[in-house]
């Protein structure tokens, strides 16, 4: 609203200041724009060569749905032998058994010595093949878990192998084709969720003090899809453009059931 006052000056003189609306309701629509939620450039994350492709543009993917493989020959192998490795106790249960045997072996001399029926040498032998069973054991032991981190690290060297998509989208873009080789920095799909739009806007400097954080609004998209939906804001810029005297929002539209697409131009309303 504008607001003018004349004040006396040598002669009359007129000043005029925006004040903003006089109320929420008098707030005017802004042209806003429809966008994914998010987009994801899905790139492989080492290098190798493109075995499968099981996506291609406009299909919906879910959470964990693979996209792509790449050739894991090797890394198969490798996770095989890793896993064969942390499998193996055939050492452990015979240094088991020995060390069992070894400490009767060592108590029976100990008491033989104490009696004096054994020589406190022998006693004492007994007593260190004992602890270097012991100590052979715990070795045994220690290398069976570094087998079994190597194996939850080939599990993970092959597992990268396979890309799988971490949200549930719509694939925009196929990126890559089967017997292609990919360096692990290229992208081979690009994904868009939908079933939540972002909107943004810029408002007015005026509509500033009318608008908050959590406000239900109405937007309309362009036709033919021009059905009202109510939408909510999430964020609402603190830095002003002072060029366009105007503020950024940022509103969540729920698009649960998949019918209105992004990348629409659209009006918000303040209701």
């Amino acid at each position: 609203m504008l607001v003018c006052t004349d004040v006396l000056l040598g002669g009359i003189v007129t000043f005029c200041l925006w004040s903003g609306p006089a109320k929420a309701e008098s707030l005017t629509p802004v042209s806003c724009l429809i966008e994914a939620y998010e987009t994801v450039s899905l790139a492989t994350p080492v290098a190798g060569i493109v075995t499968e492709m099981l996506v291609d543009r406009g299909d919906l993917v879910a959470v964990g749905d693979v996209v792509a493989r790449l050739d894991s020959r090797l890394e198969r192998i490798a996770r095989d032998l890793a896993r064969s490795r942390a499998e193996d106790r055939s050492e452990i249960l015979s240094l088991e058994a020995r060390l069992d045997f070894l400490t009767l072996q060592a108590e029976r001399r100990a008491t033989l010595a104490a009696r004096n029926a054994l020589s406190e040498t022998e006693a004492k032998e007994a007593a260190l093949e004992r602890e270097i069973a012991s100590r052979e054991l715990e070795r045994a032991r220690l290398a069976l878990s570094m087998a079994e981190l190597e194996l939850a690290q080939a599990e993970a060297v092959l597992e990268q192998k396979t890309l799988t998509s971490p949200i549930a989208a719509f694939v925009t873009e196929r990126l890559a084709n089967s017997g292609e080789y990919r360096n692990g920095e290229s992208s081979i799909a690009t994904l868009a969720r939908i079933d939540l739009l972002r909107v943004e806007a810029f408002a007015p400097i005026g509509h500033f003090p009318f608008l908050k954080v959590g406000q239900e609004v109405e937007v309309t998209p362009e036709a033919p899809l021009n059905q009202p939906r109510r939408a909510v804001i999430r964020v609402i810029d603190r830095v002003f453009d002072p060029a366009t005297a105007t503020f950024g929002i940022r509103i969540d539209l729920d698009n649960a059931d998949l019918q209105l697409p992004a990348g629409l131009r659209c009006q918000l309303a303040f209701p």
